[in-house]
């Protein structure tokens, strides 16, 4: 998959933005997000304001919307249109081109999964409670390098943010 459009350009960061139990994997349940961080979502803005982020058409549906503080790129075959104010796109390559800078992926599962190999950073919320669900993040090989940059705990539930680089 080319992410350049000429062999003198670099190639652009894919990164990963992911919520999960750490100890399960989870990341959803029945469709929804199984913790009410306001940290967690706080953080997530943060970090995409005023950017492009590709998410898969499930995720998409679970937040309902666009987002008045960032671009949704949706990655659906199925899908005829989006609401104004997100953009569309047939596969993950398709929406790569419409991003802008490096490609922010927000989820869910099947497109982790796809994205994972080619990532090369994952800015993580892992929530050190167990949560049991049918949506997983993808486990990560030892090719990654780990980071703390935060310890929280909000209504009793203790999470970190995290950083995970890929060793080259």
């Amino acid at each position: 998959m080319p992410l350049f459009k000429s062999k003198k350009e670099k190639k652009a960061d894919i990164i990963l933005l992911a919520a999960y139990s750490k100890k399960t994997r989870v990341i959803g349940k029945e469709g929804k997000i199984p913790w009410k961080l306001k940290g967690e979502r706080d953080l997530f803005k943060e970090v995409t304001a005023h950017k492009r982020i590709i998410m898969g058409r499930k995720t998409f549906e679970e937040i309902g919307k666009p987002l008045p503080y960032c671009t949704i790129i949706v990655v659906s075959k199925s899908l005829a249109s989006v609401p104004q104010g997100c953009l569309l796109a047939r596969s993950f390559e398709e929406a790569v081109k419409l991003s802008d800078g490096a490609v922010l992926v927000a989820g869910g599962q099947s497109l982790y999964e796809e994205v994972l190999p080619l990532a090369t950073k994952i800015y993580a919320t892992e929530i050190l409670e167990d949560y049991q669900g049918d949506r997983f993040f993808p486990p990560l090989d030892g090719l990654w390098r780990r980071y703390l940059l935060e310890e929280k705990c909000e209504n009793n539930i203790r999470y970190e943010y995290v950083l995970y680089k890929r060793i080259k």
